[in-house]
């Protein structure tokens, strides 16, 4: 008995080898292509055309049956490592199992559960449409599967010779490139929108910028609404930190390299700290953007929801936008109605925006010394709150002093209102409350300042960050007083990180200056609101003195350029871009140079 079990043990382990080797390669090469046709399919039928046509029914039963042939037959013969059993199989792929036996379930009992819909559910519809739908759900779920997969092999990829921020800049171009395939489908708009106006769109939203030229609220349907949404939300945290999420707590593990590389997207020194800052950002944006979901649901004023809309759809689309600092709204005038009518949402949405603004890292820190009173902020935490507060209650002073200097015709708690949504608005976040065209010279220049500043590190939001302005300015005052390090809360600051400080502010400044001689050659506009434009679409923050609908085709391009730039931070383009040079075994005489 035991000799047959050998032997067939020994067959089972050959033929297993056999099939990893020589045809499991072969069979994934088809399940991608199959993956891919899926998508194509279900694009094209939900954007191009009215729904599923019954001729099509063959063709994605084929495909299903495909990929439940291919999961199954890896569960019982495919091993990545010998010594992974089955029971050690199904729990590193427990997911991707769960989603083959929904759509298993859903082929095999095909005919149960259409009868079971068209008597209890929909009985108006036809078998042959009803059977249409629960295909395009096994396909749906199919590209979760995908996506499962896709997180699980990232860490995989070997990262030994691709600069980490060429991988944050793929990722991004990946994501826009998607978006604008999916949003430009006639049937995600109300009305006809130029390809231009699209690709524009799909980059401030995965930008998180807010700059639109299209109405949101009236052009786009609720799908197209919904695709701009998801874009906002992956633009938010980043594919690489969504993708790196499921590696690492649907798989169980990831690799080495891969959290070297969100080490160094998260700005963190150590790789320990990758996989609890990730499960902070996934839990942190879920809970607070629920929480501001359910408060913005009791306050948004009922007169300002259009009918047949959803107010619960409204909601969430504010609350996601305004924890990720996209700046979009499904309000033709931003919050300047909803500020009128009811102020708490505007005060929810300002909270919103500073959540997100200040940093997962930040948050996660307070939370810590919240839970552990002996918990020691970090210096990074410090340098973030301070130079927030600073910055925050500078604004919102100078607003009072302004708006009272030039008559904004505003009473004391409108004063207070505007003030402070002035305070944290500009900073990345794109609403307004008011009309910035009608702002006088001061606050528009002041506003130029909060732009270009942005948001703090490790945050949905752009600009040059706090961090990084706190440290140029600690420099310079203290090479004024003759001492070269940068000492803050007893500690010295590195070298390397004041190089990257100064990098950026001057790569910002060369950005956007670049940018306003472009658009002043392409544009009409006044040379004030063409500046506006650019340093809000470098800083991702979305406000605009009214132009960004009249800008011409190439304009729009380049501020498409200098938002994505803006959104992965010019030092990391230049740095995905800019092969590195050949490191020198030897230095040079040091020589003086007279600069200044």
């Amino acid at each position: 008995m035991n000799y047959y079990y050998q032997t067939y043990k020994r067959r089972f382990l050959n033929i297993r080898e056999q099939y990893s080797i020589r045809i499991y390669p072969i069979l994934k090469i088809i399940f991608l292509f199959n993956s891919f046709l899926s998508f194509g399919i279900l694009i094209y039928e939900y954007g191009y055309s009215n729904f599923y046509k019954t001729q099509n029914i063959f063709y994605i039963k084929i495909i299903i049956n495909y990929f439940l042939f291919y999961e199954i037959i890896n569960l019982l013969l495919y091993r990545s490592d010998d010594s992974l059993n089955i029971k050690q199989y199904v729990r590193t792929r427990f997911f991707e199992l769960i989603v083959t036996l929904i759509v298993l379930i859903l082929m095999l009992f095909e005919n149960i559960i259409i009868k079971f819909t068209k008597i209890f559910l929909f009985s108006n519809f036809s078998s042959d449409y009803i059977l249409l739908i629960y295909l395009s759900i096994s396909q749906i779920l199919i590209l979760v599967n995908n996506f499962l997969h896709f997180s699980r092999n990232i860490s995989n990829i070997k990262y030994k010779k691709i600069n980490p921020s060429l991988i944050f800049l793929m990722s991004f171009v990946f994501i826009i490139s998607l978006g604008v395939i999916l949003l430009a489908s006639p049937n995600a708009h109300n009305n006809p929108i130029d390809i231009i106006d699209i690709i524009f769109n799909v980059v401030s939203a995965t930008c998180v910028t807010g700059l639109a030229s299209i109405d949101i609220g009236k052009d786009l349907n609720l799908a197209g609404q919904i695709i701009l949404l998801v874009l906002i939300q992956i633009g938010g945290l980043g594919l690489m930190t969504l993708t790196s999420f499921f590696s690492y707590y649907l798989s169980g593990q990831v690799s080495l390299t891969n959290q070297i590389v969100m080490r160094d997207l998260f700005s963190e020194i150590s790789i320990d700290k990758v996989k609890n800052t990730l499960k902070n950002i996934a839990l942190f944006t879920f809970i607070i953007e629920s929480i501001g979901s359910i408060l913005l649901y009791f306050t948004l004023p009922n007169e300002l929801i259009p009918k047949n809309e959803s107010k619960m759809f409204y909601a969430i689309f504010h609350s996601i936008s305004a924890f990720c600092n996209a700046g979009f709204s499904l309000y033709t005038e931003s919050l300047y109605n909803v500020s009128m009518i009811s102020p708490i949402s505007v005060y929810i949405i300002m909270l919103l925006i500073m959540f997100g603004g200040i940093g997962f890292p930040t948050i996660n820190d307070l939370l810590n010394k919240f839970i552990n009173k002996k918990h020691k902020l970090s210096l990074t935490t410090k340098i973030v709150l301070i130079s927030n507060a600073i910055i925050w209650s500078t604004s919102f002073i100078i607003f009072l002093i302004f708006s009272e200097i030039y008559n904004m015709k505003l009473n004391l708690e409108e004063k207070i209102l505007h003030g402070l949504f002035f305070a944290v608005t500009p900073r990345t976040a794109g609403f307004n409350t008011l009309y910035y065209n009608t702002f006088p010279m001061p606050l528009i220049f002041f506003t130029f300042l909060l732009m270009w500043i942005g948001a703090s590190p490790v945050s949905t939001g752009g600009g040059i960050k706090t961090t990084t302005i706190t440290i140029a300015l600690n420099h310079i005052m203290n090479l004024l007083r003759g001492n070269r390090n940068v000492n803050m809360f007893n500690r010295r600051i590195d070298e390397e990180t004041i190089i990257r400080a100064y990098s950026n502010v001057l790569l910002s400044l060369m950005t956007i200056f670049v940018g306003i001689f472009l658009l002043s050659i392409f544009e009409k506009h006044d040379f004030l609101k063409i500046c506006f434009e650019v340093v809000s679409a470098y800083g991702t923050v979305g406000l605009s003195l009214g132009i960004t609908s009249e800008l011409t085709k190439i304009s729009k391009v380049v501020l498409s350029l200098i938002m994505l730039t803006g959104r992965i931070g010019v030092l990391s383009m230049l740095l995905a871009i800019i092969p590195k040079a050949k490191e020198l075994r030897y230095e040079y005489p040091k020589e003086y140079v007279i600069v200044g």
